[in-house]
């Protein structure tokens, strides 16, 4: 029987139907007669996993996978694109509970498990698969594109999607990793605010960068300092002439006075003694308006205690 016929048998149609249906039994009474006779085929083991994962049947699929027949085999790329996402996650959860070392498959260049969740913006696998200790996923070295999590969804990502990385995943480190040059570079304030104001590490630690990682391949090492990723943050965005880049890193607390690798400071890039200018002025007005507010608090406080004496 060629494998068009099988497909077309009734008998296979009754099985595949019966695993659409997560109908146990009846798959099991199927299967047993296909075992005893030659004219009642059932289709490929590969087919039957995947039909119940595709129709979102974790208990047929479970069922499936807990066979005598089963074997670590099973776990193949189709199936893993069909379950590792949150519309079929519970055929996931099933699938993890047999095949464990499901977890450390990955998808070629789109990267792992994880990182192919923040490459297609799902969040609520994202938070799920982050937040399940059993699973012991890392954000913080997960692959996305060859790329760390946090720096891909600044690079590409929608600010929802980084949001929910940062805040909703676990303590997602900014230290260390291109995410703000991603943001610079991308072009988008509402990510290079999110990016600060999420980092752990508090905004003013990260905000100046760091030097680059000396580690890296030539090649990789050459290309960052082609971009002019080996200077700080601030003479980045100067370098780029973003002063709206500028102005948020210097509201987070940028240092104006570091210098590069050439000895010029950000302002010597882009002129910024308006910028600079207008945050100092903000801020001593803000400071004048806490003391005011302070001052006329215990003002009020020293009056009723005064109210209470006299009484």
């Amino acid at each position: 029987m060629s494998p068009a016929d099988v497909f077309e048998n009734p008998h296979t149609k009754r099985i595949l139907s019966a695993i659409s249906s997560s109908n146990t039994a009846l798959l099991d009474s199927l299967l047993a007669q296909s075992d005893s006779d030659a004219s009642a085929p059932s289709p490929p083991r590969s087919t039957m996993l995947h039909k119940a994962a595709a129709s979102n049947q974790p208990v047929a699929l479970l069922h499936l996978l807990r066979m005598p027949c089963a074997s670590p085999s099973d776990v193949d790329p189709p199936l893993l694109r069909t379950c590792a996402n949150s519309e079929h996650l519970e055929c996931f959860k099933a699938l993890i509970s047999v095949h464990p070392h499901a977890l450390s498959f990955g998808f070629g260049h789109m990267g792992d498990i994880f990182g192919c969740a923040v490459l297609y913006g799902d969040l609520d696998f994202m938070r799920y698969a982050a937040n399940e200790p059993a699973w012991k996923m890392d954000p913080n070295t997960a692959d996305t594109m060859h790329r760390l999590p946090i720096e891909w969804a600044a690079s590409a990502s929608d600010v929802k999607v980084l949001r929910c990385l940062m805040t909703e995943c676990g303590e997602v480190r900014v230290r260390g990793t291109n995410a703000i040059k991603e943001a610079l570079t991308r072009g988008r304030s509402d990510i290079l605010e999110c990016v600060l104001e999420h980092a752990p590490e508090g905004a003013r630690a990260v905000v100046d960068g760091w030097p680059l990682d000396e580690d890296l391949p030539c090649w990789e090492l050459e290309r960052r300092r082609e971009r002019g990723w080996d200077a700080p943050n601030l003479h980045y965005a100067a370098t780029l002439k973003k002063r709206w880049a500028v102005r948020i890193l210097l509201e987070a607390g940028a240092d104006p006075n570091l210098e590069d690798g050439q000895g010029r400071k950000a302002g010597d890039i882009l002129p910024m003694d308006d910028i600079l200018s207008e945050i100092r002025a903000k801020r001593k007005s803000s400071r004048s308006c806490s003391d005011l507010i302070q001052f006329y608090y215990l003002r009020c406080l020293s009056r009723r205690g005064d109210a209470g004496f006299e009484s």
